[in-house]
């Protein structure tokens, strides 16, 4: 399944409907694919600061930046985590929203873990996490 959020209500569309409409574009599927889950797996804040040091790298060094070339994966692995940790310099509304989404994923997440009999993340369980602290904890890391 392919996942869509609108407001806050989410849905999942079927891999058929997402492989559909990349490939109407004339893109290779399966290169789309790869390159998608790469993107999403960079904006883990395990690869935040090897990332942010390779592009300052590449900036520094004076060699010449490809951005539709070389770099280009590069570039979209780091606006993505630029977006996906935004949420602090985001109007009040939109960040309280977010914040809820999110800390919503994680107890999802911290539920199937408790169902699976694994320890259950900081961050994901509902009945001992504090909103404020887990915001804090979120900041401290970035």
């Amino acid at each position: 399944f392919f996942f869509s959020s609108r407001r806050r209500h989410t849905r999942f569309l079927p891999v058929s409907w997402a492989r559909r409409c990349v490939q109407e574009t004339g893109v290779d599927y399966s290169k789309f694919r790869e390159r998608t889950i790469a993107v999403v797996l960079a904006t883990g804040m395990s690869q935040h600061f090897s990332s942010l040091a390779k592009i300052k790298s590449k900036l520094t060094a004076m060699e010449e930046f490809d951005i539709k070339g070389k770099d280009k994966n590069d570039v979209m692995e780091m606006v993505l985590h630029a977006a996906d940790i935004s949420n602090p310099v985001k109007e009040w509304g939109q960040y309280y929203q977010w914040t809820e989404r999110v800390l919503d994923e994680f107890m999802s997440q911290g539920d199937e873990e408790r169902n699976l009999g694994l320890p259950i993340n900081q961050l994901g369980d509902r009945y001992t996490l504090n909103t404020a602290k887990a915001q804090i904890l979120s900041l401290i890391h970035i």
